[in-house]
C-alpha cells in the first residue's frame, strides 16, 4: 500500500465515498450520508484546513483509495484534528496504524499546537495502534435511545419556565453565547460564531433531516436550548434525536432541562417519530442520569473515544 499526499486529480469524492462506508460499517443505521456540500462546509468552518497539503491517502496496487489520514485545522482553535478513514475491508488491518503514524508525522512536520484524534469504541485496530504509542483516551461519548416514546414518564414541567421555539435568527445570537458558555469545558470545544452555526446546522437539515430549536427564557435572559431532528432517510422516518441540549450553568437544577427535553419527546412524536436518539461526553455524566429518568437507556457500542496528544 503506498501512502502519498492528496491530489485533486483523485477526487474529492473518493474521500467522501470512503468516509461513508467506514461510517456505515460501525452504524448502519446511521441516516447521515456525507456529499460535496458537506464538505465544502466543512472546509469552510476548518477555514485552515488544505486538503492536497493536509491529506494523505492510501493507493493499493490497483490504483484504487483505501484510506486516508487528513489534519483538520480552524483559525480560532489551538489544536488540529487528526482523522484516520478507511474503507470496511481494512478496518482490522494494518492500514488504520500506519495512516495514524503518517497523519502524526504530518501534523508535527507543520508545527502542529496540539493533536487531537478520535475513534469509534469499534476500531480496534486503530485503538491498539494509540495504545502502542503510549496514548490513553481522555474523552468519551455516551449514546442513549428512547426505544418507544409511548413508554417516556410523564413529567409535569415547571410552570415558572418559558419556552419558544426558534422563528428567524434574531435568537441566534443568544443561542450562541448560551452554546459557547455551556460547552466551553469539552475536550474537542472550539467557539463558535453564528455564521458558523448557521452554515453547519443549514447542511445538516438538508443532508439528516429537518431540525427545530427550542430555547428556554427567564425574562428576556436565555437559561436553555435543545436542538430536535427527524431523519430524511425513507427507511427510518420513525427515528428522531436530540442533538444539543444545554442549560445555563447558573440555572441549572431549576427544571429547564425537564421542560425543554419534555417539550423535545412530544414535538419529535407529533413528527411521527417512535425512536429517539441522543447522547453527549463523559464530562457530563449527571447529563446521562437525566436522560434515564425519562426512560432512554444506554446504547453501549455507539461510544466515541478520543485521544489528546501533544
Amino acid at each position: 500500500m503506498k501512502i502519498q499526499n492528496f491530489d485533486e486529480s483523485i477526487g474529492r469524492s473518493i474521500l467522501i465515498d470512503i468516509t461513508n462506508q467506514m461510517n456505515a460499517h460501525f452504524d448502519p443505521e446511521s441516516s447521515f450520508i456525507q456529499n460535496e456540500e458537506w464538505l465544502s462546509n466543512f472546509l469552510a468552518i476548518y477555514d485552515q484546513t488544505d486538503l492536497p497539503r493536509d491529506t494523505l491517502v492510501a493507493i493499493d496496487e490497483q490504483g484504487e483509495v483505501k484510506g486516508y489520514t487528513g489534519l483538520a485545522k480552524k483559525s480560532n482553535a489551538d489544536f488540529w484534528f487528526v482523522d484516520v478513514v478507511v474503507s470496511p475491508e481494512h478496518i482490522g488491518s494494518t492500514l488504520p496504524g500506519e495512516l495514524l503514524e503518517k497523519g502524526l508525522e504530518l501534523a508535527r512536520e507543520q508545527g502542529a499546537p496540539a493533536i487531537h484524534i478520535g475513534h469509534h469504541v469499534r476500531f480496534a485496530s486503530l485503538r491498539e495502534k494509540l495504545e502502542q504509542l503510549g496514548h490513553k483516551p481522555v474523552e468519551s461519548s455516551w449514546y442513549v435511545q428512547l426505544e418507544d416514546v409511548k413508554s417516556a414518564p410523564e413529567i409535569k414541567p415547571s410552570p415558572n419556565v418559558v419556552l419558544r421555539k426558534q422563528e428567524g435568527d434574531h435568537d441566534l445570537a443568544s443561542y450562541n453565547d448560551l452554546y459557547n458558555e455551556v460547552f466551553k469545558e469539552s475536550f474537542n470545544f472550539i467557539p463558535t460564531t453564528v455564521d458558523d452555526l448557521k452554515a453547519n446546522e443549514e447542511t445538516i437539515e438538508r443532508t439528516k433531516g429537518e431540525f427545530e430549536r427550542w430555547f428556554a427564557f427567564e425574562e428576556e435572559l436565555m437559561t436553555g436550548f435543545l436542538i430536535l431532528q427527524c431523519s430524511n432517510n425513507p427507511d427510518q422516518k420513525h427515528k428522531g434525536s436530540i442533538n444539543f441540549m444545554g442549560i445555563l450553568p447558573s440555572h441549572q437544577r431549576q427544571g429547564i432541562g425537564s421542560a425543554l427535553l419534555a417539550q423535545g419527546i412530544q414535538r419529535l412524536q407529533e413528527k411521527g417519530c417512535t425512536v429517539i436518539n441522543s447522547g453527549g461526553n463523559e464530562h457530563v455524566k449527571p447529563a446521562k442520569k437525566f436522560f434515564h429518568k425519562f426512560g432512554f437507556t444506554d446504547v453501549a457500542d455507539q461510544n466515541y473515544v478520543a485521544y489528546a496528544i501533544d
